[in-house]
C-alpha cells in the first residue's frame, strides 16, 4: 500500500466522520445514543499520538506491516478523539469524559 493511497484512506475516513452525525444514529426504528465517554486529556493524548505515528511513517522510520499498523492504529486515535466516542471504552463501561 502506497503512502497516497494511506493518505487518501485516512483523509476519506476523516472526512465521513465530521460528515456525520454522531450523536444520534436511528437503527431498527429504536435511537442509539453514542453517548461521549473521551475527555480533553485522553482526546489530547489520542491526538498526539496519532500525530507521532503518522510521522513516524512518513517519515520512513516505520515501514511495511509496522508502518501500516501504524497508520491504522493513529487513525483510530485520530477518529476517537474527533467524534469523543470509543467503541471499547462502552464495551468495558468505561469513561474519562467528565459530566
Amino acid at each position: 500500500m502506497s503512502r497516497d493511497s494511506v493518505t487518501f484512506v485516512v483523509s476519506w475516513l476523516l472526512r465521513l466522520a465530521m460528515s456525520m452525525n454522531f450523536s444520534k444514529l436511528v437503527n431498527n426504528h429504536k435511537k442509539l445514543i453514542m453517548t461521549k465517554n473521551v475527555g480533553s486529556t485522553d482526546k489530547m493524548i489520542r491526538i498526539v499520538l496519532a500525530l507521532v505515528l503518522g510521522y513516524l511513517y512518513y517519515s520512513g522510520v516505520l515501514t511495511g506491516t509496522a508502518g501500516i499498523i501504524a497508520i491504522v492504529v493513529g487513525a483510530i486515535a485520530l477518529l476517537t478523539a474527533v467524534i469523543n466516542y470509543c467503541p471499547l471504552y462502552s464495551v468495558i463501561h468505561m469513561s474519562t469524559n467528565k459530566k
